[in-house]
């Protein structure tokens, strides 16, 4: 056999394609064009899976699973979910603790600059050039159709938008505006008021940001602080861009067995008294002089030996955590705070000696202990702090002392700056609760081993659990 049979030998049959049924009357020529097609169909379809292979190689693991929880179904088709970032760009930028006092610095001096454009722009009950409303009462619709309130008001037209300084035509006749000697004049100046209330209303709304980051910075910091620990804290809220997120902390590992006692203080008043420093001034006997309002509720911790001067504990000193809880004494805050009452065994009434308003409503924060504290008559002293500061003062010394008699509870003047009875005052409150607390054991009956299960309440009946808690 020769070499070209061999080799005809070893090739396959060919074997022609069938045409289809449709396309086989067409002939040999149509039959060829169909082959053409079918090959670059084929070609096509081949380099589409070349390109499906190599995105899937590519691919994030996770991809599947992150489309699955941020997708949702709605009228029969997917929708991608939005979520939300909890940080802002400003956020991002100050995020690291050791940013923590420029960024209170920079919220004082922000404070500060928005206090002196509101003096300058007499703005009396809102943060904004938003425009006034006022309601008036016609008889019929042919009065509200005749009605112009360019003379209702007596006013010209540029003026109509303010909530204050709404000058009368005669005032602008006399050219008694900002210097101005013609309407133009009052245009001017009304443009100018405009552009300081966007600049106005644009520090407001940094200030609120910059609470923000320093209440995130501050949770960072406590976070921090619990990182070693067992028991982590618990997160209940998620944050926002406009708020901190919410945890729940459980007690450090570190005071586990460390104390006999958790006395739980709060500190009460309105904003701007000295809650903060007083506080700073106990647990660290440190002292600044910048205001910064505190945001929600923070606390501060102190380790201190009680020894009763009745020789009550069997003459033992008794091991005391203090907690002393920094209260907002902004109205925004109010229902936050008053979440905290219940919990507390002592409570600390601060008011401003060079505030007379604060000391009026030492009764309006009576009345709320009296609702939500653990019981009504709880042990509560009265401090005028500042006292410092005697050539502002505007409450006299006799008047805090009658007001603390008919309310028969302790009363000392305090200053955060120069330390005078700051220590005294506490140490007097957690006498009176000390006291409460021996009173409940001795009216128990149980022995001073298994004192931690006492209520507070002497006339209530032993409750499990520690007596902080209670």
């Amino acid at each position: 056999m020769g070499s070209f049979s061999k080799a005809k030998a070893g090739q396959r049959i060919h074997r022609e394609r069938t045409q289809p049924e449709k396309r086989k009357k067409f002939g040999l020529l149509e039959k060829k064009k169909d082959y053409k097609k079918r090959a670059l169909h084929y070609q096509e379809n081949e380099k589409e899976l070349k390109k499906l292979r190599k995105s899937a190689i590519d691919r994030n693991p996770d991809e599947f699973h992150h489309h699955m929880v941020s997708s949702k179904l709605k009228d029969g088709q997917h929708f991608e979910k939005t979520i939300e970032d909890e940080d802002t760009l400003l956020q991002k930028q100050l995020s690291d603790v050791k940013d923590l006092e420029y960024v209170k610095n920079a919220l004082y001096t922000e404070k500060k600059r928005i206090s002196t454009m509101k003096s300058e722009l007499h703005l009396m009950d809102v943060a904004g050039p938003s425009q006034a409303k006022h309601t008036i009462f016609l008889d019929d619709n042919e009065e509200v159709r005749r009605f112009d309130p360019v003379k209702y008001f007596d006013t010209d037209v540029a003026l109509l938008g303010r909530k204050a300084n709404r000058l009368r035509n005669k005032d602008l006749s006399d050219k008694r505006i900002l210097g101005a000697t013609t309407k133009q004049g009052v245009k001017e100046a009304e443009q100018e008021a405009q552009i300081r209330y966007n600049e106005l209303s644009k520090r407001i709304n940094r200030a609120k940001e910059l609470e923000v980051v320093v209440a995130k910075l501050e949770l960072k910091k406590h976070l921090a602080k619990e990182k070693g620990n067992e028991l982590r804290p618990k997160k209940i809220k998620k944050g926002k861009a406009n708020r901190a997120a919410i945890y729940e902390f459980p007690l450090s590992q570190l005071h586990m067995g460390d104390y006999d006692y958790l006395i739980k203080f709060l500190a009460l008043g309105d904003s701007g008294v000295g809650k903060t420093s007083f506080l700073h001034r106990y647990t660290d006997n440190t002292f600044t002089g910048q205001f910064i309002s505190t945001v929600g509720i923070d606390f501060k911790e102190k380790k201190v030996v009680y020894k009763s001067a009745r020789g009550g504990f069997g003459g033992r000193g008794q091991r005391v955590l203090l907690q002393l809880w920094d209260t907002a004494g902004q109205e925004r805050f109010r229902s936050l705070t008053t979440a905290f009452f219940r919990d507390a065994m002592g409570f600390i009434l601060i008011f401003d000696i060079t505030n007379e308003q604060s000391f009026l409503n030492i009764r309006d924060w009576l009345s709320q202990l009296k609702v939500h504290a653990y019981c009504e008559t709880p042990d509560i002293i009265i401090c005028g702090n500042k006292a410092d500061l005697e050539n502002r003062r505007q409450v006299s010394t006799a008047r805090a002392k009658q007001l603390a008699d008919q309310l028969g509870l302790p009363y000392f003047e305090t200053s955060a700056c120069t330390s005078t009875n700051v220590e005294r005052a506490v140490d007097c409150l957690l006498d009176l609760v000390m006291q409460r607390i021996q009173q409940s054991v001795e009216t128990s009956g149980l022995p001073l081993a298994e004192c931690r299960g006492v209520s507070l309440d002497a006339d209530a009946p032993p409750t499990a659990g520690y007596c902080a808690n209670c």
